[in-house]
């Protein structure tokens, strides 16, 4: 009996259903375009087959279509659910002794039911924290690649003569060619530019980590000094009271407070020190970094 069953299951496929078991098969939504998967139209259906055919009726078919991804499509807006902390609800109950074989049982039973939703809901949290951060890098990739489609069209644009009228044009003539060479100059000059302001991004980006480590480093050691400033101090109020306490004067004076290194010692690279004319857009700091306060946050 097993063994016709096995065999009739593997006989059976996505989209032909058994003739044997399956008195009125329900039609099924046909794929819309061409698609990876109807080139293997004799796999065995399993769950994530029939989860895959089901997404070319909705709104996602883009992903189980052959067509290119354009940044128009987009997939649906992922909901966190919240997930309740672990309490041990029970605690009272598991501190008893057992006083039978059975409450024994039971009591185990319960230390592995809590482990359980323990363990599930460790499981959901991390899928939820991955799902979370793929969806944003899914919608940073979806602005570059509107970003490369805004650009390619823009492109497209580019090979128009200046001062286009409608009007027929001799190319010859010395207005139009003086007009060709002063747009091919003005797009030659937009191009340098943008490569110096590319150059000195990367640049500026350089020495940017660079001065993150050093004032890191100058943050360090300003909290170490003013540490062991303060527990110099804490030992000479020990020695003042037990002076006081003897009625005689403090060994030595009390510690004063170290110099410490300021911010303005280390300044903060700007995009105006490595191009000319730029502005200062980006001396926040274009890759979102953060200056480091003295006593070491952000």
């Amino acid at each position: 009996m097993d063994d016709k069953i096995n065999e009739n299951s593997k006989n059976t496929h996505c989209g032909e259903p058994d003739s044997e078991n399956s008195q009125s098969p329900q039609p099924r939504t046909p794929l819309q375009g061409p698609s990876a998967l109807e080139t293997n139209t004799t796999a065995p259906c399993t769950p994530v087959r029939r989860a895959l055919n089901g997404l070319a009726s909705t709104s996602t078919s883009f992903l189980v279509s052959q067509s290119p991804i354009t940044s128009t499509m987009h997939l649906p807006t992922f909901t966190a659910h919240k997930i309740s902390p672990n309490v041990n609800q029970h605690a009272a109950l598991l501190a008893e002794e057992p006083t039978t074989e059975r409450e024994k049982l039971l009591m185990i039973a319960l230390r592995e039911s809590q482990q359980v939703i323990a363990t599930e809901k460790a499981v959901i949290t991390n899928m939820q924290a991955v799902t979370i951060l793929q969806c944003l890098y899914v919608e940073d990739m979806r602005g570059q690649l509107q970003g490369k489609e805004e650009k390619k069209r823009k492109a497209g644009q580019t090979g128009h003569l200046p001062n286009g009228d409608g009007k027929p044009k001799v190319l010859t003539q010395d207005d139009v060619f003086k007009e060709v060479q002063t747009m091919h100059a003005a797009r030659m000059a937009a191009k340098e530019a943008s490569s110096r302001r590319k150059d000195a991004k990367e640049r500026y980006k350089e020495a940017t980590q660079i001065w993150k480590v050093r004032n890191a480093d100058r943050v360090e050691r300003n909290v170490e000094a003013k540490a062991s400033w303060k527990r110099e101090v804490k030992r000479w109020e020990i020695e003042r009271d037990n002076a006081k306490f003897e009625h005689k004067k403090p060994r030595w004076n009390k510690p004063k407070m170290p110099l410490t290194e300021n911010a303005a010692s280390l300044p903060k690279p700007k995009v105006s020190d490595f191009v000319d004319g730029s502005k200062d857009e980006g001396d926040e700091g274009e890759d979102g970094n953060e200056e480091i306060s003295d006593d070491g946050s952000n």
